[in-house]
């Protein structure tokens, strides 16, 4: 039923007549008090019917039209004459309930030229989707994304705007990407979405380390699908994240200087696939007393440089900590390996003085 999904959101405005879209209250739908602020075509993609290819989508359009309130001012100049929606379920919407709340309201309305794909859009969208509308980045107005809702109870579509448009983006890209990684070939479900304690997915790649070898100075390079998670309702930025991280066993013990920056850190979950035994073997060293540095490449032009993984043999889980004081942090553990490899230098020395004395 309409947006029964922003419930959690609250009204925006308690006193305002007209309906409420599962918690979300807008303004009374009648046109006749409304002005219009924009008229184009919307145009979307629609999954065929069961019985056809599966994999082949209808592409729909409708001439549009955008109202405001009388007395509200939105700028349509610089938007483009058609815009593209793409439907998203709106289970995945939950974690933006906070970026939803503050956003401007216009009302939608479509002319019923071509009565079929009015009627597909409703059935989609009363079935529990909502629309996104990504303005491409050639259009130089200000508005970035827009969100489609539909009221099957009052018949109505609302377009929410959100105030903050690059926050949204962002969360609503990493929306559309755990969608995709999720849904497999041809629109087939391929595992749920959020498949890690009600968490959801942040970023999809590939982790690489080196692991000790029973041979001296050998060691062996290891690698695994990788996944991160956070909490609903949390945002972490990880557009401009590499597709592989780098990973550096260090003994926790000699970690114990930068326990301050630590407890100053942001949690997330990290979720390894595939190969059972490189998992087992990881999950042994770890469990043994080392932590694992991972280093973002300079090249990456994310904020992050470092963050640190920790794995919990008592809970079977891998939880990665971010500093928020990346330059302190970076400074602390670059001490901490150099120290770590003195060490070890003094301890070969010590090794080869003995075997010497020895023969």
């Amino acid at each position: 039923e309409g947006a029964r999904v922003f419930g959690a959101l609250g009204p925006i405005s308690p006193s305002s007549p007209g309906l409420t879209l599962g918690g979300l209250a807008v303004s009374e739908h009648r046109l006749s008090n409304k002005l219009l602020a924009w008229s184009g075509v919307l145009e979307w993609q629609e999954k065929r019917r069961p019985y056809s290819d599966s994999t082949a989508k209808l592409k729909r359009t409708l001439p549009c039209q955008a109202y405001v309130n009388q007395g509200e001012n939105l700028e349509t100049d610089q938007w483009p004459q058609k815009l593209i929606m793409q439907l998203i379920p709106q289970q995945l919407l939950t974690t933006l309930g906070p970026l939803f709340r503050n956003s401007q309201l216009a009302q939608f309305h479509f002319t019923n030229r071509d009565c079929d794909s009015l009627k597909g859009l409703c059935r989609i969208m009363g079935n529990g989707f909502a629309g996104c509308m990504l303005f491409p980045h050639i259009s130089p107005c200000e508005v970035r994304v827009l969100m489609l809702l539909y009221s099957s109870k009052k018949k109505i579509f609302m377009g929410l705007i959100p105030y903050d448009q690059s926050g949204f983006v962002s969360a609503i890209r990493q929306v559309i990407t755990t969608r995709k990684q999720a849904v497999g070939p041809g629109g087939v479900n391929s595992g749920p979405v959020q498949i890690v304690n009600n968490k959801f997915l942040a970023w999809s790649g590939v982790m690489e380390w080196q692991e000790p070898r029973p041979e001296p100075n050998s060691r062996s390079k290891r690698w695994l699908p990788s996944h991160v998670y956070v909490n609903q309702g949390e945002i972490l930025r990880t557009e401009q994240w590499p597709r592989k991280l780098y990973m550096q066993l260090i003994p926790q013990q000699l970690l114990t200087t930068l326990v301050p920056l630590f407890r100053n850190s942001r949690l997330v979950q990290f979720h390894f696939t595939k190969d059972l035994e490189t998992l087992k073997s990881l999950c042994r060293i770890m469990d043994n007393g080392f932590a694992g540095c991972v280093h973002f490449s300079y090249k990456a032009s994310c904020e992050i440089r470092v963050l640190m993984l920790l794995y919990s043999s008592e809970k079977k889980i891998f939880i990665g900590l971010i500093p928020h004081d990346q330059g302190n942090f970076v400074n602390g553990i670059r001490r901490v390996i150099a120290n770590q490899q003195q060490v070890l230098q003094r301890n070969l020395e010590q090794e080869q003085q003995q075997r010497g004395m020895g023969g």
